[in-house]
């Protein structure tokens, strides 16, 4: 079974939390980015591995609630 990962510096950009997908690697290298108190070291990590409503804190003074929405849709008829 193949395991799915986020790349989490495109899903910070996309989000708009950093201007760059660069800025957001730079973030993750040098430590800067917790969710819920851990810090982030993998720029590609599960997307499971967050609960619904996790704090996200980048540098030392911006902090985003994570909402995660599940969805699926049909593709096969």
């Amino acid at each position: 079974m193949k395991t799915l990962k986020v790349n989490f510096a495109k899903a910070l950009f996309q989000l708009g939390v950093v201007k760059s997908i660069g800025e957001g690697r730079r973030l993750i290298e040098a430590g800067a980015i917790d969710v819920d108190g851990e810090t982030i070291r993998d720029g590609f990590l599960p997307p499971l591995r967050f609960r619904d409503g996790a704090i996200l804190k980048v540098g030392k003074h911006n902090f985003y609630r994570l909402y995660l929405e599940a969805k699926a849709e049909k593709i096969n008829g």
